[in-house]
């Protein structure tokens, strides 16, 4: 079977759609599945067989994972409240995500493990998103006892359905034990580092700006800069994404081959980076994406093999999935693989159709293949766009010509500053001064190309 990863990925993706669109049993749909494995077995000589075997059990897999996604389990914290009553709940677990610290509030993912009924603490499971007025500041796995009220939340997201208002720190009992994973705890650490040293160093809203390209963060991020880059179609390069990942992997891999690192020890050390960086900006679906697919290319080079770009986009796919079907569903997910997708298969055919090697001069073949990059990926995305966010930008394609090599440059003098800035402080003015310059020409860059003539068009859906 050539490809396994990418049938895997296709045949599992259709599953989900179907289960989405058909209600079957999940005892129904786990027993197709285990059959799919027993016929697996029995048809490993027969290579044709096998294949169609191996694809329907995949197929019934991802009807089954969607399934489960959003079935409610027994010990599910949301079966042990009741709707009616007013009164308080008391719940005991951990912080499972970074907390969010804005205005004397605390908004954080809250990992319940026990439920407080009838003065017994009982074992339950899911998250709550909480909402803690307080001037205190709380980090990731910090364990508490929580006491407030308990309310259906109307859009959830990762599973969450409940969320819990805590009125004041009299309703909140710190525990101090740390719970969680221990390098997603040292990441965060580390983030919250580096986020002080770019706002220590750098003004607003240029702050804001690297602190979004960087760190994934955008509660500084002036709102009137959320809109400029939408209207141009560049909102995407404040998400953290998979040139944030390749930058990442150049700094590491340049450092440690200075450090004269032996090869092993250098890729293995690489992707560790790599996971590092995942957990600094939130594990959020790019980065993800983006930290597989050049981890699978690093394990490729290490095992001295040509790396499969096709089956590590899948493999990423997969990964996601398996973990959360439900985000097949979301605008993050779509546009992350869309693009990619675009430039795995459709960028190769458009640079052929316009035989962009019989090109002689280097500049108009670089400004070429720019564009054709820029062009696949806006037609990847341009209808996901339409249908998430209203919005058709035909400047898009131009805009990214020239912006996303700025915000390369900016991403990678922003890593820079905060390196020199945690060895010798004294020399950080001068790196800030490089990221405020760069930050205002992105600036400058989106306001004149959002001013062209039918630069942006609002699309307004018919009922």
């Amino acid at each position: 079977m050539r490809r396994p990863l990418v049938i895997s990925a296709v045949f599992y993706t259709i599953g989900i759609l179907a289960a989405y669109r058909f209600q079957l049993s999940l005892f129904w749909l786990n027993g197709l599945a285990a059959a799919g494995v027993l016929l697996g077995f029995l048809c490993l000589k027969n290579q044709k067989a096998f294949c169609i075997v191996f694809s329907c059990f995949v197929f019934f897999l991802g009807m089954a994972a969607l399934r489960n996604a959003v079935t409610i389990s027994k010990t599910d914290i949301s079966r042990f409240v009741e709707w009616s009553s007013t009164k308080p709940y008391v719940v005991r677990g951990f912080i499972a995500h970074k907390p969010l610290l804005k205005d004397h509030k605390a908004t954080f993912l809250f990992q319940t493990q026990f439920i407080k009924s009838a003065d017994v603490f009982t074992s339950c499971s899911g998250q709550i998103l909480v909402s803690l007025k307080t001037k205190q500041g709380f980090v990731y796995a910090e364990e508490l006892i929580l006491r407030g009220q308990l309310r259906q939340l109307q859009f959830f997201g990762r599973g969450v359905r409940l969320r819990m208002q805590v009125k004041t720190d009299a309703d909140c009992l710190r525990l101090r034990t740390i719970k969680g994973f221990w390098l997603k705890r040292c990441a965060l650490a580390l983030a919250d580092k580096m986020e002080q040293l770019i706002f220590r160093y750098i003004p607003s809203p240029v702050a804001g700006i690297l602190d979004a390209m960087i760190l994934g963060e955008k509660r500084h991020l002036p709102g009137f800069i959320n809109t400029l880059m939408m209207k141009t179609g560049t909102l995407h390069i404040l998400v953290v994404s998979g040139f944030n990942v390749g930058i990442v992997s150049l700094i590491s891999w340049m450092i440690l081959k200075s450090l004269r690192v032996p090869r092993p020890w250098r890729y293995g050390l690489m992707i560790i980076c790599l996971v590092l960086y995942c957990f600094m900006t939130g594990a959020c679906t790019p980065v993800v994406r983006a930290t597989i697919m050049a981890s699978c290319y690093i394990l490729g080079i290490l095992a001295r093999k040509e790396p499969d770009i096709h089956n590590s986009f899948a493999l990423a796919w997969l990964f996601i999935l398996l973990w959360n079907p439900l985000q097949l569903f979301e605008a993050g997910f779509q546009l992350s693989f869309a693009s990619v997708a675009a430039l795995i298969y459709a960028y190769p055919k458009l640079r052929a159709i316009c035989r962009i090697r019989s090109l002689r001069h280097k500049v108009l073949k670089f400004l070429a293949e720019a564009f054709l990059v820029s062009f696949s990926c806006w037609m990847a995305t341009a209808g996901l766009i339409i249908h998430y966010f209203q919005i058709f930008s035909p400047v898009t394609v131009l805009a990214n010509i020239g912006i996303v090599p700025l915000a390369t440059l900016i991403t990678l003098c922003g890593f820079c500053f905060m390196g020199i800035a945690s060895v010798c402080p004294a020399l950080a003015p001068v790196f800030a001064n490089t990221c405020i310059l760069g930050a205002m020409l992105l600036i400058k860059a989106n306001a004149l190309l959002s001013s062209l003539p039918f630069a942006c068009l609002t699309v307004q859906w018919q009922s």
